[in-house]
């Protein structure tokens, strides 16, 4: 049937549902509970000459209770230590409707430990207010190197997508004016 997760059996892609502080605290630490199945292969794959992730995507709740170390610097620091040379994270980044402050505040915290921050975001009919964010950082410092997309997905490709093209990363970046100036400040 249809489905919006179309690459899970993409052999570059590893998909980790584990703590993800902890999992990436033995990523970067080269330690952990080897008889967990996914700090195995991370210890594993550290051990043979890997770079690191190219893509590090994090799906998590709001930042309160449990999830409240997934949206505090130490963890931003951990990503970036596990990122190959121009890898990038993209984070769960609340509504800009209803948490700007703390948007601003992991925005700010984000840019002294990434050279480029951005925000984005997109809408999803059952969030509060019709949408959600996303923090992305990352390790190119190039001009524009988020919000335009590196490359465009083949035609085969692009005919399976439902809703990414080009045009809607591009436009994912481009806020309302009061969230803009509110960002702009937190990056500097």
């Amino acid at each position: 049937g249809d489905s919006t997760a179309t690459a899970f059996d993409d052999p570059r892609l590893t998909l980790v549902h584990a703590d993800a502080a902890a999992y990436l605290k033995t990523v970067v630490d080269g330690s952990g509970d080897a008889s967990d199945p996914a700090v195995a292969a991370a210890l594993k794959r550290r051990g043979g000459g890997w770079p690191g992730y190219d893509v590090i995507i994090v799906d998590s709740s709001d930042p309160v209770g449990p999830a409240e170390t997934l949206f505090a610097p130490a963890f931003y620091d951990s990503m970036r230590a596990a990122l190959a040379p121009g890898g990038c994270v993209c984070t769960q980044g609340e509504c800009l409707w209803l948490h700007l402050p703390l948007i601003s505040k992991v925005v700010r915290a984000c840019r002294g430990i990434f050279p480029t921050v951005e925000y984005a975001f997109t809408t999803v009919p059952t969030y509060p207010s019709g949408q959600i964010g996303f923090v992305v950082c990352s390790l190119d410092d190039s001009e524009r190197a988020l919000v335009r997309p590196l490359r465009a997905p083949n035609r085969d490709l692009q005919k399976v997508l439902r809703y990414y093209n080009p045009d809607v990363h591009a436009a994912a970046f481009v806020l309302p004016e009061f969230a803009s100036r509110e960002l702009h400040k937190a990056k500097q």
